[in-house]
């Protein structure tokens, strides 16, 4: 076991700390010249409504997630979802910079291929007047299983020109957030944005322009064995603080609670910190910025974060 970053590329820029990284990195964006800032709404957050946040900075919320019986196929809704969802649209609709919504289906849960075929065409989609859908499908396990993604997508890309003629209203959007890479599988999946997955969508055909880069707002924690061996790659014996995961709002408050040291890896272009045998690895605004850089550069659509409220208490 060892300290581990989970990010990959190379460049060179200081580090900057920085409390408002969601408004550092949309400063980057419009520098860049991206068209796309999107990010998940987590729907068993209690900590903030939609309400709460400065559409300014996002192009695209997501709500996450919604998931269909797996016996009927269908959304059985409760009323209190029902509300939650009619309450985030109208919000974003409405606000003074309306953004676009998308229903995201699945979520961390092992959603079986057949099942997802199964609902295509999301009546709920329209119902409460989200913009589009997102597959969030965590993840195909195998070859096989990447087919049948693909499958998946074609059947829904289909269904919803279908849709839209008969409504008579515009497609909707489709996106999915997939795997960082489109032939290389392991045997233990973590939720990371390694930037050489990029090149590998890229390399197998997908246009630059339907690709939006990935960013997390949490950092990975670890245990060190010996706490004067910090580096990343360091020998671990356990997961650290938060179970193994912190919000980038509770790093901010490690790293002041604690005094902790903090080191930006050129190498990795991430930032890691440590406070005797406590270690972790985030994204910080200058990780954030060269990442977003390199989504200029590829001729990306633009990022995304994980997600709306990780970044600030």
């Amino acid at each position: 076991m060892a300290a581990s970053s989970g990010q990959a590329s190379s460049a060179m820029v200081e580090a900057r700390p920085s409390p408002d990284l969601v408004r550092a990195s949309l400063a980057a964006q419009h520098e860049a010249a991206l068209a796309a800032t999107r990010s998940y709404y987590t729907s068993w957050t209690q900590d903030f409504t939609p309400s709460d946040r400065d559409t300014t900075l996002f192009t695209h919320i997501f709500y996450a997630f919604l998931s269909p019986s797996n016996i009927t196929f269908k959304f059985e809704l409760s009323e209190s979802t029902a509300v939650a969802l009619s309450n985030f649209t109208s919000t974003l609709r409405f606000a003074s910079t309306p953004v676009k919504t998308l229903l995201s289906i699945g979520g961390s849960g092992d959603v079986p291929t057949a099942l997802l075929a199964e609902i295509a065409s999301c009546p709920s989609s329209r119902k409460f007047g989200f913009d589009g859908l997102d597959l969030d499908w965590e993840w195909p396990k195998n070859p096989k299983e990447m087919v049948d993604l693909a499958h998946l997508l074609r059947e829904w890309r289909l269904e919803i020109i279908e849709e839209a003629r008969a409504t008579e209203q515009p497609p909707l959007l489709l996106t999915a957030a997939v795997y960082f890479a489109s032939s290389f599988f392991l045997n233990a999946v973590y939720r990371m944005y390694p930037i050489h997955g990029l090149k590998s969508w890229l390399q197998a055909g997908l246009p630059a322009k339907q690709v939006v880069m990935g960013l997390p707002l949490y950092g990975r924690s670890w245990e060190l064995k010996d706490p004067n061996v910090t580096e990343i790659g360091a020998p671990a014996v356990k997961a650290g603080p938060g179970s193994g995961m912190l919000p980038y709002s509770d790093v901010q408050v490690f790293n002041r609670n604690y005094s902790a040291t903090v080191v930006y890896d050129t190498e990795t272009v991430s930032t890691y910190s440590f406070a005797w045998t406590s270690w972790v690895s985030y994204n910080d605004v200058a990780s954030a910025m060269v990442k977003i850089g390199l989504a200029q550069a590829l001729g990306l659509r633009g990022y995304f974060f994980w997600a709306l409220g990780y970044e600030t208490k």
